[in-house]
């Protein structure tokens, strides 16, 4: 069950502004449970041995708020910012020892920069995310950079761009878990970190008669990956 209001308002020719703030409210909510009892056969508990699996565990209801700002302070220039705040809370009657409630938000600025005399197109993106609490423990934040340049040749015909994901190679995992008799901490290092180059060359170009199909094509082409999720 969910509502949202959003507003909407575009500033002059040089920029946009969205406004977003929504309810979600859900029962049986799925979630994944860890315990050192073997779900299958309760009364075999492993003392070495850490069991996780997917139970539903009660209702829980999100109140998010989102900002999204674009604007063009020069020609050659777009900047893009967008933010998420997420607040939840879990109803779970039958256990006590469950963290249930919490905030998380994320952070998202983007740059284009297009060069008309030289055909060229870079891309910044910078993707952060704040510590999130779980039901049963904490992940830390996480930033992560990626960035890309596009040159066109030969009158738009020839493309080659090279992009740069993980830029500062800091895409990391770190989480702690916490149980009634145990503490596991998960410390892991993604390597994400990676350079493409691509080339392309358009033979012919498709000219369109009907003007609603024109954009069927979409948009202009991403150059810096989007690499981390935002707040959920």
């Amino acid at each position: 069950n969910s509502l949202l209001f959003r507003y909407n308002k575009r500033l002059s020719n040089k920029g946009f502004l969205g406004l977003n703030v929504s309810y979600r409210n859900s029962t049986d909510q799925v979630e994944r449970i860890t315990t050192r009892v073997d779900p299958t056969d309760p009364t075999k508990p492993e003392g070495d041995v850490l069991y996780t699996t997917s139970a539903n565990i009660g209702s829980s209801y999100n109140i998010s708020a989102g900002l999204m700002f674009s604007y063009r302070p020069f020609k050659f220039w777009n900047i893009s910012f967008n933010a998420q705040y997420v607040y939840r809370e879990t109803d779970i009657p039958d256990r006590t020892n469950y963290i249930k409630s919490a905030g998380q938000y994320s952070l998202r600025l983007n740059n284009n920069f297009s060069i008309p005399e030289t055909k060229t197109r870079i891309q910044f993106r910078l993707n952060y995310n704040g510590p999130r609490t779980q039901l049963q423990g904490k992940s830390e934040a996480t930033l992560v950079a990626s960035m890309g340049v596009s040159q066109n040749f030969l009158k738009d015909k020839l493309n080659a761009s090279i992009r740069v994901n993980d830029l500062f190679n800091s895409m990391k995992s770190n989480s702690n878990t916490y149980g009634d008799d145990y503490v596991m901490f998960n410390n892991n290092r993604m390597n994400r970190q990676v350079v493409s180059f691509t080339v392309s060359y358009r033979i012919s170009e498709i000219k369109f008669k009907d003007k609603r199909a024109k954009g069927l094509g979409g948009g202009e082409q991403e150059l810096a990956p989007d690499t981390a999720p935002a707040a959920q």
